[in-house]
C-alpha cells in the first residue's frame, strides 16, 4: 500500500480503539479483531521499532503510544489520525501475505503512517500543503523506516517470510528514475534531498517552525520562505526551499467577488435565516482532510452575511480552532473566520450559532466548514436524512464532492441593506 485515504469520515459518538485482543509493546497497542495474532505481533514490532528510530533519528514528534486497529472490512485501507491513530482494515487473511502475493505493502505502509503521525503532530493545520509534500513525504521517512526495521527486527519479522528490504530505499532509488515515482508521492525525492544534504532531522526542523507559523492561504510559499527565514534555519534549508516550495504548497484560488464589510449596526433590517435542511437530525459525521459545505441563495443582491449556524456537538479537547469561509458559487474563498472549538460542548448536538462580521454575499454562495479533527478531537456535525443537493463535501479551492448522506444542518443567517448602499461602500473601496 503506496498511498492513504486523504478523508476519512467518523460517524459514531466515540472512536473504539480496542477490538476482541490486543497486542502490546511499550509504545504501541496493536487490537486484532478478524486479524491473526501472529500479524499482529508482527505490526507491533515494525511500529515499536520505526517509532523510535522516528524519534531518536529523525527528530521526529511521534505520540508516546501508538494504537493501531486491525480488523477485516469490505475493502483494503490503511490511514491515521493525524495524531496517534493507525487503522488497518483488509478483507481476508490474503491481504496480509507479502507483497508478491497480496499485492499490499503492509510492513511499509505502518512505516509510511508513522511518518505521516510525525508531521502531522508538527503541522496541526497542513491544508496549505499539497498532497506531493504530505505523501512524498511519508513515502520517503517510510521507505528509510523500513530499512530501520530490518536492521533490528531481520528477517522473519513477518509471518510468511519475504525479503521486506525491497520495500525500504530499494524500492525508493529504483522509484527515482524519471517516470519511477507515483504521482502523489513525487515530492518524495525532493524529501531525500533535504535530509541527504542537512542530515536526518532537517525536516523535524523544517516541521518545528511551521508548527506555530502564520501561513497566508492566498500566499503560502512566500510565507513559509519568510517562516523558515525568520527562524534561522540556514541557506542550505532556504536554498531548498526555493526548489521545494512551487511544488509543494498548495495555492487555493481566491473569488474575484470583492470583499465588502459593513460594522454590525448599519444594517436594520431583521435577521433571515437561510436553511436547506429539514431541521431533523438523521446522523452525524467528523471529516478529516475535508469540510462540510452547502450552497445557499441569497434573496437579494444586497444581503450581507451576519452570522453561522451549526448544529453538533464536540468530542475532545477544546483547545484550538476551526476555520469557516465564505465562497462564491464556484468555491472559491471570499473570506475566512476563525473560531475556538469552545463553540461547541460535548455530549447532546444543539445548534451553535457563529457571528461574522457582515459580509456582502453573492447572489449564490457556499458556506464551508473545516474542523481539522483527529479520532480523538472535533465536532460531530449533523445532517438530515433527505438531501436536496446543496450538501457537498470539499475545502475551498478544491472541486466540491456532492454529499448524497442528506443536508448537513448548517445554515446561513443574514441581513439586506439598499442595493444603492451596497455600491456606495464599493466605490469607496
Amino acid at each position: 500500500m503506496t498511498r492513504i485515504a486523504a478523508i476519512w469520515i467518523v460517524t459514531c459518538a466515540a472512536v473504539q480503539l480496542y477490538a476482541a485482543e490486543t497486542v502490546k509493546t511499550e509504545h504501541v497497542s496493536v487490537s486484532h479483531d478478524g486479524v491473526p495474532k501472529a500479524y499482529a505481533d508482527a505490526i507491533a514490532r515494525v511500529a515499536e521499532t520505526a517509532r523510535a528510530a522516528a524519534i531518536e533519528q529523525f527528530g521526529l514528534n511521534v505520540p508516546d503510544r501508538i494504537t493501531i486497529v486491525c480488523e477485516v472490512g469490505k475493502i483494503v485501507r490503511l490511514f491515521n489520525d493525524g495524531s496517534s491513530v493507525i487503522r488497518l482494515t483488509v478483507v481476508s487473511e490474503k491481504d496480509l501475505k507479502a507483497p508478491a502475493t497480496s499485492g499490499v505493502f503492509n510492513l511499509y505502509g505502518i512505516c509510511h503512517e508513522i511518518g505521516h503521525l510525525g508531521m502531522y503532530r508538527a503541522i496541526k493545520d497542513h491544508s496549505f500543503l499539497e498532497g506531493r509534500a504530505k505523501e512524498g513525504w511519508a513515502h520517503y521517512i517510510g521507505s528509510r523506516l523500513v530499512d530501520v526495521v530490518y536492521a533490528k527486527e531481520g528477517p522473519d519479522l513477518w509471518p510468511d517470510r519475504y525479503d521486506y528490504r525491497a520495500d525500504g530505499m530499494k524500492r525508493f532509488e529504483a522509484q527515482r528514475a524519471p517516470g519511477g515515482m507515483p504521482d502523489d508521492a513525487k515530492g518524495a525525492v525532493l524529501w531525500a534531498e533535504l535530509l541527504e544534504k542537512s542530515g536526518d532531522k532537517a525536516a523535524a526542523r523544517v516541521f518545528a517552525v511551521l508548527k506555530d507559523a502564520k501561513i497566508d492561504a492566498a500566499k503560502p510559499e512566500p510565507s513559509v520562505r519568510d517562516a523558515l527565514a525568520a527562524a534561522a534555519v540556514g541557506d542550505d534549508i532556504l536554498g531548498w526551499w526555493g526548489k521545494a516550495g512551487s511544488v509543494f504548497v498548495r495555492v487555493r484560488s481566491t473569488s474575484d467577488f470583492k470583499l465588502v464589510t459593513l460594522a454590525r449596526g448599519e444594517l436594520p433590517s431583521a435577521p433571515r435565516e437561510l436553511a436547506n435542511d429539514d431541521g431533523k437530525a438523521a446522523g452525524r459525521s467528523s471529516l478529516a482532510g475535508s469540510g462540510h459545505a452547502v450552497r445557499f441563495d441569497a434573496p437579494s443582491d444586497a444581503c450581507y452575511l451576519t452570522a453561522v449556524r451549526l448544529y453538533g456537538s464536540r468530542y475532545g479537547g477544546k483547545e484550538g480552532e476551526f476555520r469557516v469561509w465564505l465562497c462564491d458559487s464556484e468555491f472559491r474563498s471570499i473570506t475566512a473566520f476563525a473560531f475556538p472549538y469552545a463553540e461547541f460542548a460535548p455530549g447532546k448536538p444543539k445548534w451553535v450559532e457563529l457571528p461574522v462580521m457582515p459580509t456582502l454575499v453573492p447572489q449564490q454562495f457556499i458556506i464551508c466548514v473545516g474542523f481539522s479533527p483527529t479520532a480523538q478531537h472535533g465536532v460531530f456535525l449533523s445532517r438530515d436524512n433527505e438531501g436536496s443537493g446543496s450538501s457537498s463535501t470539499g475545502l475551498p479551492g478544491e472541486k466540491p464532492r456532492p454529499f448524497d448522506g442528506g443536508d448537513w444542518l448548517m445554515r446561513a443567517v443574514v441581513r439586506e441593506k439598499a442595493t444603492e448602499d451596497v455600491k456606495k461602500e464599493e466605490m469607496k473601496r
